[in-house]
């Protein structure tokens, strides 16, 4: 009955301008997320960035079954540490993690510091 209410106190607390800012800012930090994790030759961009979506996973050229365990690793770990938390789909067989910029706070310090995390957590896994 009252499914459009929610959407009504949306509209009406940000206005249709102030939900495209938003949605512009979301997609420019998954941009930025996906350029920079790019950038490191260990982790790889499994789908195209459409929306705020990044599917990637950690690649250092293993065979396919051991970089989906060190994957599973790697989610949680980052997860672990309560600074971010990150969910997980298979894609053509591979375990994909996923990040999503999805909350209107987030800033761009957020998105930098997720990646700090998982670089780091990267390096840990890596260097057992």
């Amino acid at each position: 009955r009252f499914r459009s209410l929610k959407l009504w106190f949306v509209l009406r607390s940000y206005g249709v301008e102030g939900i495209r800012k938003i949605i512009r800012k979301q997609l420019h930090l998954a941009e930025i997320f996906k350029e920079e994790l790019a950038r490191d030759k260990r982790f790889e961009i499994l789908a195209p960035v459409y929306f705020s979506l990044v599917c990637f996973r950690l690649n250092d050229g293993r065979p396919e079954d051991e970089l989906n365990e060190l994957n599973r690793k790697l989610l949680q770990a980052v997860n672990s540490t309560g600074k971010v938390f990150m969910t997980h789909t298979t894609l053509k067989g591979k375990f994909t993690i996923r990040l999503v910029v999805g909350q209107r706070t987030t800033e761009e310090r957020h998105v930098r510091q997720a990646l700090e995390i998982i670089k780091a957590k990267a390096d840990e896994i890596l260097n057992k």
